[in-house]
């Protein structure tokens, strides 16, 4: 049984000891490959920010011009909407520049004196 345990235990240090050889391995691996992988993207970033700049650039000015096209779509038809409204105010009330109230028109002439008001109390 003694036996059984010693021979688990130095098992068990012998894979302890390769993991740990596999891990600093592992390590000494990724310090160098991290500051070469660093680097790449560095490069592919330097290489790729004029090509994106410039589309981007591109791109805010295709939205400007979009802008633009329809600022001056609402000034025509803000433009159009008011000839349309003259018109037909023309239409309706002729060629008065001010229209008059509409009850006076209808009910006719008026009192000459106007009516007083009752107060409530």
């Amino acid at each position: 049984m003694i036996s059984d345990i010693t021979n688990d235990m130095i098992r068990l240090r012998s894979e302890i000891a390769v993991l740990r050889s596999n891990m600093a391995q592992a390590r000494d691996e990724l310090r160098e490959t991290v500051p070469q992988k660093l680097a790449e993207f560095r490069e592919a970033r330097q290489e790729s920010a004029p090509k994106v700049r410039a589309e981007l650039e591109q791109f805010v000015g295709r939205i400007k011009d979009a802008v633009t096209e329809i600022k001056t779509g609402v000034a025509v038809f803000r433009q159009q909407l008011q000839g349309d409204l003259a018109d037909l105010h023309q239409a309706w009330w002729g060629a008065i520049s001010t229209p008059a109230r509409p009850r006076a028109a209808a009910e006719g002439p008026k009192d000459s004196a106007p009516k007083a008001r009752k107060k409530k109390h």
